[in-house]
């Protein structure tokens, strides 16, 4: 960095020479190792920078960013590893399921979302820009919050409905615990029982949500057809088909998360959902991590139900798989 030597017309000459500090000179060798550390970081599993970058956001108070992804500039929290956390990683987030449910409405045309753990919105809001009338609902504060500025930043708010609701089988006030990573793996506690587990539930913090019936809310007749209901809310599942009763077997599409392990936690029984399916839906498909790659080509609803009571007797863990009804 060259010196200056500073003087007026008129004056005169100053001959005080003004030296870089050692922030400046600092920050010049920061530009210089820039490209370098940067490549350095790119070489990295994208996970460890996520990491990384979380540890970053709370030592300098950072609490939303925004990442340009196929759903478009979408606000979320940096401490999220999980859902956002995902975005944040592959610009995308559940592709291929989206990607269903969008070409389910253009084979039938525009109809209505509902989306039941919206979370942030990754799949509400590209419902929506495709022109679908959507309901979401997501009971947790914060990524309520970042859902309704990514529903307003989206350009298509007004096709969208949001409650700050958690769905449940009555109409009641439920403990909420938080996930302190995955923003997505937020729970109802059993209000019977311990928030004990075997992910370390018992450690997590718990905040008070307002729970409401799905009946309550939405009627079958007024929903413009065709009606997809996706929902993914971690164990809640039979309790919401209790209080959705309704409205879940008049849809054309359900997909849901079949997870007997927080569902048990929460002190329900999941053959409540197989016998739900096999009273009211006429085909499906059940998509496994195993085979994720698979087209997803419905069945005949016999053939989920035997693979789900199969599932549900051979699980261990936290295992999972993903549940499509069809009329």
């Amino acid at each position: 960095m060259q010196s200056i030597a500073m003087t007026e017309p008129g004056d005169k000459k100053d001959n005080t020479v003004f030296k870089p500090t050692a922030f400046l000179r600092l920050q010049r060798a920061w530009f210089s190792l820039d490209p370098f550390i940067t490549g350095i970081f790119r070489c990295l599993p994208k996970l460890l920078n996520a990491i990384a970058f979380r540890s970053l956001a709370r030592v300098f108070g950072v609490h939303s960013v925004a990442v340009d992804g196929d759903r478009g500039t979408i606000f979320g929290s940096p401490l999220d590893l999980g859902v956002f956390g995902e975005y944040l990683r592959t610009r995308t987030y559940a592709p291929k399921l989206v990607n269903f449910i969008l070409g389910f409405f253009r084979e039938r045309g525009q109809g209505t979302f509902i989306d039941v753990g919206a979370n942030i919105g990754l799949v509400t809001v590209p419902m929506a820009r495709a022109g679908m009338t959507c309901i979401a609902f997501e009971p947790d504060p914060d990524n309520f919050r970042f859902l309704e500025r990514n529903i307003r930043e989206s350009g298509a708010a007004e096709r969208v409905t949001a409650h700050n609701v958690a769905l449940f089988d009555r109409a009641t006030e439920l403990r909420f615990e938080r996930s302190g990573w995955n923003f997505g793996d937020h729970r109802v506690r059993n209000p019977a029982g311990s928030g004990s587990g075997i992910v370390g539930e018992q450690h997590r913090s718990v905040i008070a949500v307002v729970a409401k019936r799905l009946d309550d809310l939405v009627s079958p007749a007024a929903l413009k057809k065709p009606v997809v209901i996706k929902m993914d809310t971690e164990g809640s599942e039979v309790n919401i088909f209790r209080g959705g009763r309704a409205a879940i077997s008049a849809a054309d599409l359900v997909i849901f998360e079949f997870s007997p392990y927080v569902i048990r936690r929460l002190g329900e029984d999941e053959n409540e959902l197989i016998r739900f399916a096999e009273e009211h839906f006429r085909t499906g498909f059940v998509l496994h991590h195993d085979n994720e790659h698979r087209d997803i080509v419905f069945q005949d609803i016999r053939d989920v139900v035997r693979r789900l009571r199969a599932f549900s007797k051979s699980v261990t863990g936290i295992d999972h798989v993903d549940v499509f009804l069809a009329k």
